[in-house]
C-alpha cells in the first residue's frame, strides 16, 4: 500500500513538471532558453497601427469633409507606427514586420481605378514612418458629391486587413473646376493625308467640364508650319449640372472648319493645333494633332468653293424622311450666294431646301439641309442628285441615296394573341345574347299566364 502512496505521488509530479514546461513553451520563458510562437497569425494583434493621415497638408479626422476637386493631384501623407510590443519580431520563422504597405483608392470612378499603393517597407517597435501616395482624381469623375478615401497598411501575409487600426476611411467632397473646357475630339476629313492646294474640313467636339457656365468660347485650329488657320465661335456651354434642369446640352461640336493647305507645301508630316480659348479669354484648352500633306505632282488651281455632305447615303423607315447636310466653304475674297437644285426624286418623295438661298462670307462656312421625305407605301433603294450652284454656274454635284424599308409588322405570336382575343370577344358577346333570350322567352311566358287567369 506504502508503495502505491510513492508511485500515485511520482505520477503527480510528472504532470506538475509537463504542465509547466508546456506552459513555458508557449509564453516564451527566456529562462527556458526557448522562443514560443503563436501557430495561428490570424489571432494576434496587428504589429503596427495608422496613426495619422493627411491630404495635401490637411490632417483628416472621421465626422468631417475635406474639399477637392477634380482633374487634380492629391498627396496622401499616411504615419505608420511599430507597435511598441511586437509578436516576437526577432524570430526570423515570424518576419511580421517586414513587407508592410500602405494603399490609398477612391472607389466610384466608372473608367478605372483611383489608388496608389507603397513600394513594401520595414517596421520596427516604436518606430514611426510617413509614406506619401498620389492618387490623380479625373477630369471626368462625376462631381458634386461625396466620395469615401480608403487607407490601409497590410504586411505580407495579409493578416492585419480586418483591424480597425490598420484601414481608415475619410470622406471627400469632390467638386468641379470653376472653369473648365476640354476638347472631347477631333475629325478631319480626309483623315489619313491632305493633297497640298487642297482643303482639310476640321470639326471640334468641345465638352463643360467646369461648374461654371462658359459664354463666346473660340475655337481655334491651325497649322503653324504653314501659316493657315480658321477660327469659330461657341455662344454658349451648358455644364452637367445646368443641362440637367434644361433642354441644353454642356458639349458642342464645331461647324466644318476649313483650312486651306498651300499649294507649295512640301509634303509630310505637319502639327494641327486645336485650340479652345474661354473664361474671357483668362483660360485655355489646347490639344495637338498631325496631318500629313502630300506634295501636288501637277499645278491644280485650288475651287474657290468648296462643298462637303455629311453622308451619301441613308436608310428609312415607310413614312420617315431623311436629312442631307451640306456644308460650303466660299474660297473667294467676296461674298458668294448659292442654290441648290434635286434632281430625281420627282416619282417617289418630296424635297425641301432651307435655306432656299444660302449667302456665305469669304472665307466662311456656312451649311443648307436637303430634306427627302418619301411617299407613303414607296420602299426600296433609290439615288439622285444634289447641284449646287453659284447664279447659272454648277459648283459641284453629288449623288446621293436613301433606302426606304418597310413598316414592322406585327409577329406570328401577337397575330394569335389577337386571334384569340377576339374569339374570346365574340364568346362573349354569344354569350350575353343567349341570356337575353331566355330572358325575353321567360318574360313572354309570365305575361301570358296572367292574361289568361279569370277572375269572379
Amino acid at each position: 500500500m506504502k508503495s502505491f502512496r510513492i508511485f500515485a505521488l511520482a505520477m503527480v509530479l510528472v504532470l506538475v513538471l509537463t504542465s509547466t514546461v508546456s506552459a513555458n513553451h508557449i509564453l516564451g520563458n527566456p529562462l527556458l532558453g526557448h522562443t514560443g510562437s503563436v501557430s495561428t497569425a490570424n489571432s494576434r494583434a496587428p504589429d503596427f497601427t495608422i496613426q495619422e493621415v493627411e491630404v495635401d497638408g490637411t490632417v483628416l479626422s472621421a465626422g468631417s469633409a475635406l474639399h477637392v476637386e477634380r482633374a487634380s493631384t492629391v498627396y496622401v501623407d499616411v504615419w505608420v507606427r511599430g507597435n511598441d510590443v511586437f509578436r516576437q519580431c526577432t524570430d526570423n520563422r515570424a518576419r511580421s514586420c517586414y513587407d508592410v504597405k500602405v494603399k490609398a483608392f477612391i472607389g466610384g470612378y466608372e473608367y478605372g481605378e483611383v489608388e496608389d499603393v507603397s513600394e513594401p517597407f520595414e517596421v520596427e517597435p516604436g518606430v514611426t514612418y510617413r509614406k506619401t501616395l498620389k492618387l490623380v482624381i479625373p477630369s471626368d469623375i462625376e462631381a458634386s458629391d461625396d466620395y469615401t478615401l480608403r487607407v490601409e497598411a497590410f504586411d505580407d501575409d495579409q493578416s492585419t486587413d480586418d483591424s480597425m487600426v490598420t484601414k481608415k476611411s475619410f470622406t471627400l467632397r469632390l467638386q468641379e473646376i470653376r472653369h473648365s473646357v476640354n476638347i472631347f475630339d477631333t475629325l478631319f476629313n480626309p483623315s489619313n493625308y491632305v493633297q497640298a492646294g487642297q482643303p482639310v474640313f476640321v470639326t471640334v467636339r468641345a465638352e463643360n467640364l467646369g461648374d461654371n457656365i462658359e459664354d463666346s468660347v473660340k475655337v481655334t485650329v491651325s497649322v503653324p508650319q504653314l501659316g493657315i488657320q480658321t477660327q469659330e465661335y461657341i455662344d454658349q456651354l451648358e455644364t452637367s449640372q445646368s443641362q440637367r434642369n434644361s433642354d441644353r446640352n454642356d458639349g458642342f461640336t464645331s461647324n466644318d472648319l476649313v483650312l486651306m493647305v498651300p499649294q507649295d507645301a512640301k509634303e509630310g508630316t505637319y502639327d494641327v493645333i486645336v485650340r479652345l480659348d474661354y473664361n474671357r479669354f483668362h483660360s485655355f484648352e489646347e490639344q495637338k494633332y498631325t496631318l500629313y500633306v502630300r506634295s501636288s505632282q501637277a499645278v491644280v488651281q485650288p475651287a474657290s468653293t468648296l462643298v462637303n455632305v455629311d453622308t451619301l447615303a441613308q436608310k428609312v423607315e415607310d413614312g420617315k424622311g431623311a436629312v442631307y447636310k451640306l456644308s460650303v466653304a466660299n474660297l473667294n475674297k467676296v461674298a458668294q450666294s448659292y442654290t441648290v437644285e434635286v434632281s430625281g426624286t420627282d416619282s417617289w418623295a418630296n424635297v425641301v431646301v432651307t435655306p432656299m438661298t444660302l449667302t456665305v462670307q469669304p472665307d466662311t462656312t456656312s451649311e443648307v439641309n436637303v430634306y427627302v421625305a418619301p411617299n407613303e407605301g414607296f420602299t426600296g433603294l433609290k439615288t439622285f442628285s444634289v447641284k449646287v450652284m453659284s447664279g447659272s454656274n454648277v459648283v459641284t454635284e453629288k449623288n446621293l441615296s436613301l433606302e426606304v424599308t418597310p413598316k414592322a409588322v406585327a409577329s406570328d405570336t401577337t397575330k394569335r394573341v389577337l386571334t384569340i382575343v377576339f374569339v374570346i370577344l365574340l364568346l362573349v358577346l354569344v354569350l350575353l345574347a343567349v341570356i337575353l333570350l331566355i330572358k325575353k322567352l321567360t318574360e313572354d311566358k309570365d305575361d301570358k299566364g296572367v292574361e289568361g287567369k279569370t277572375y269572379y
